[in-house]
């Protein structure tokens, strides 16, 4: 009961959520979820690494940039964060709209971070 506790409260903020549902569809580094979520990158890096230490999230080294992704400790959090996606609100769907656009810009301009 404790560690869904602790999961909950990890995922009870909305610029979190935000990244976990990017995430979900995509590997990304901090400069493309900072610019999709419109965040200064420390904001973004500091809930990336509340991610990575409760460890919803892992890295991994490519050239000069850090990606990220989800990776789930249990299926009950895998089962949670599904079923919080299932029927996204505007928000969410306004995020989804712009990472093609971002990843586009990313690869062909790198980032300005």
């Amino acid at each position: 009961m404790e560690d869904t506790i602790k999961f909950l409260k990890l995922i009870a903020e909305e610029n979190r959520l935000r990244i976990i549902n990017l995430l979900l569809q995509e590997e990304m580094c901090v400069c493309e979820l900072q610019m999709i979520l419109n965040l200064p990158q420390p904001k973004v890096s500091k809930h990336l690494a509340k991610l990575k230490n409760y460890g919803l999230v892992k890295d991994r080294q490519a050239n000069k940039y850090v990606h990220y992704s989800i990776m789930y400790q249990s299926d009950a959090e895998r089962q949670i964060i599904e079923k919080l996606f299932t029927d996204k609100d505007e928000l969410f769907l306004k995020d989804d709209k712009s990472i093609s656009d971002v990843l586009r810009k990313v690869r062909e301009d790198g980032c300005d971070i």
